[in-house]
């Protein structure tokens, strides 16, 4: 038997009738997995709360009194609207009545500035993670020169390469490597041949 994240052999053969077994190692990508997981959980929940604030402004907008406020305040800021005297006093009346809302409006906006911050900052993690995660095990490989009995190749995942092997016996680490369970995966079974197995193939310039 073979465990390990780089393989290199000039040739195998079955031994007193046994296969030669081996075992890739490979990286465990549920962590990777459950972190993007929550990323885009937490996402959808603050795209909620965005909706929810938005449901507030257009409830402030559909009365059409303020929807009109707010109208003459934009021209009156950029300079469209130039206010006399008198106009000056009828609008500092009309910012006074309207002080309420305007204010929940600002405080609306505000918060609604604040979520899509987080947004991004969490569409920006994902984008990190999904990177750590695609990076991983990019020299992981299994090369056989010679194939001259019956040899089996199959994955397993690890969190840690082949230290999760550190202060076994040799028949704990035998019957965790032949017993068939989630963590691994068939890759080859032959008995001639040769093998030149990647865990990610390069990509193509």
């Amino acid at each position: 038997m073979v465990a390990a994240e780089k393989i290199k052999m000039g040739s195998t053969n079955e031994r007193r009738g046994k296969e030669t077994l081996v075992t890739v190692l490979i990286p465990d990508l549920a962590e990777f997995e459950q972190r993007i997981a929550a990323l885009k959980k937490k996402i959808a929940e603050l795209q909620e709360s965005r909706k929810f604030r938005m449901r507030g402004i257009e409830s402030l907008k559909s009365d059409q009194e303020f929807a009109k406020y707010l109208m003459l305040h934009d021209k009156i800021k950029s300079g469209a609207i130039k206010l006399t005297a008198e106009q000056a006093g009828n609008w500092l009346q009309l910012a006074k009545k309207h002080a309420g809302a305007a204010n929940q409006l600002a405080k609306l906006n505000a918060e609604i500035g604040a979520l899509e911050l987080l947004v991004k900052e969490s569409e920006e993690k994902i984008g990190s993670v999904t990177h750590d995660r695609d990076s991983v095990g990019e020299d992981i490989f299994c090369a056989i020169d010679e194939i001259t009995g019956q040899t089996t190749g199959q994955t397993m995942t690890s969190t840690n390469g082949a230290d999760i092997f550190n202060g076994l016996s040799g028949d704990a680490i035998r019957g965790i490597l032949q017993k068939m369970d989630s963590h691994k995966t068939r890759i080859f079974s032959e008995d001639e041949g040769s093998i030149d197995w990647k865990y990610k193939e390069p990509e193509s310039a």
